[in-house]
Formats: C-alpha cells, sequence, structure tokens
C-alpha cells in the first residue's frame, strides 16, 4: 500500500513543478488558478512522501519519487508538448512510444 500512496506522490510531484512551470508566464486569474495548484499539490505530495516512508526506508522511498517524478515529466513532455525527451532521463522504450498528438 506504501508503494501505491509513494506513486501517488510522484505524480503530486509532476503536477506541482507543472504549475510551477505555467505560473512563470501567466497573468490575472490564471496566475491565481496555477497558484493554488501549486500551492495544494506541494503539501500532498510532502504528505504523502512522509506518509510512504513510514514503512519504506527513507532512501529508497526519496529515490522513487524523485525517479517517478523525472520520468513522469519527461513523458508529459515527450507526449503532449512535442518535446524530444533527452536521452539521459528516458530510457529508449519512451522514445520508441508514439506522441500523444499524432
Amino acid at each position: 500500500m506504501n508503494w501505491i500512496i509513494l506513486l501517488c506522490a510522484g505524480l503530486c510531484e509532476v503536477a506541482f513543478t507543472f504549475c510551477m512551470g505555467k505560473l512563470k508566464g501567466a497573468s490575472g486569474a490564471e496566475f491565481y488558478l496555477w497558484g493554488a495548484g501549486f500551492v495544494v499539490a506541494v503539501p500532498v505530495s510532502m504528505g504523502l512522501l512522509a506518509r510512504a516512508v513510514q514503512t519504506i526506508p527513507i532512501g529508497t522511498g526519496y529515490a522513487v519519487w524523485t525517479g517517478i517524478g523525472a520520468v513522469a515529466r519527461c513523458c508529459w513532455a515527450y507526449w503532449c508538448f512535442a518535446s524530444q525527451p533527452p536521452r539521459p532521463v528516458c530510457s529508449s522504450w519512451v522514445r520508441s512510444l508514439p506522441p500523444l498528438w499524432a
């Protein structure tokens, strides 16, 4: 069960980094909506990570959490924004998948 919680924490990490990136170019009400998403996703991600590492070793939990975030952001950028995935982050199986916009 704690591995599922850790997976959800990693996906929330992707959510807050995505919201943080959208904040840079936003203005008006859009700025506050992306800011609210960021403010909600950070404590959810950290809380889930804290809950997961109660039984999983902290080093393993943190490594998996950051790995989920890195791979998920890479896949998100590749599939949704036509971005070429960086070779050190994404394995060859990710590059072999068709993008979602095609």
